[in-house]
Parts: C-alpha cells; structure tokens; sequence
C-alpha cells in the first residue's frame, strides 16, 4: 500500500507542478464549476425532448437526474465517508506544497464526485 500512495504523491505533484501551463490554470476553473456546464445541460435536455417527445424526453431526464443522484450520493456518503481521504490541498504533510487555484473545499476527495457524477450521466 505504501508502494502506490508514493505513486499516487509522485504523480499529483508531476500534474500540480510539472505538468502546469498557464492557460489550463486559467481555463479548469471554469470547467469544474457547476454552472459553467449549466446552458449545456439545458441544451442537451430541450434537443432530447424535441427529438423523442415530452413523455419519452421527460422519462429520459429523470432517468438521468436519478442516475446522477444515486451516483452523488454513492460517491459522497458511502465511498468518501468511508475511505475518509484528505483532499491535497488538506493533507498536513503536503498542503504547503500544493498549487491551489480555487478555493480548497473540506471533506474527502476520493472518490471523485465530479467524475462519478459526469460517468452516471454518460
């Protein structure tokens, strides 16, 4: 275990700092925000409905949000209340070393909510 949380430490460092560009530093922020992604969303929704009819296109939505729901709350409550792994920005033996470009929010960070959220969605 020791062997792949070094690797783990190693690899957020190379991306953190190594691998930085500024552009991306200024761009991800947006990307990671909810309501940057909100007109998409809205998009997407109105193209399914006028495609397959407001019945069909309303089960569709709601079956999305659900699965989006479900995999929130998997990622949120089971898995990071579980595994209880500090976000970087937190962990007292590497957070002086962090580059943080928005505000570091509390809690756990594994699983990725965003990621498993994005997934559901998929």
């Amino acid at each position: 275990m020791t062997a792949l949380l070094e690797f783990d430490r190693a690899l957020f460092f190379l991306i953190n700092d190594v691998w930085h560009t500024p552009w991306l530093d200024a761009l991800m922020p947006y990307w990671r925000d909810r309501f940057f992604w909100t007109p998409l969303y809205v998009l997407l929704s109105g193209f399914v409905v006028w495609k397959f009819g407001t019945a069909k296109g309303a089960f569709f939505i709601l079956a999305v949000i659900l699965a989006a729901g479900l995999s929130d709350l998997t990622s949120s409550r089971l898995i990071k209340e579980n595994v209880e792994r500090l976000r970087p920005c937190n962990e007292p033996k590497i957070k002086e070393q962090v580059k943080v470009l928005v505000h570091c929010g509390g809690g756990y960070s594994f699983t990725s909510s965003h990621a498993a959220n994005h997934f559901a969605v998929a």
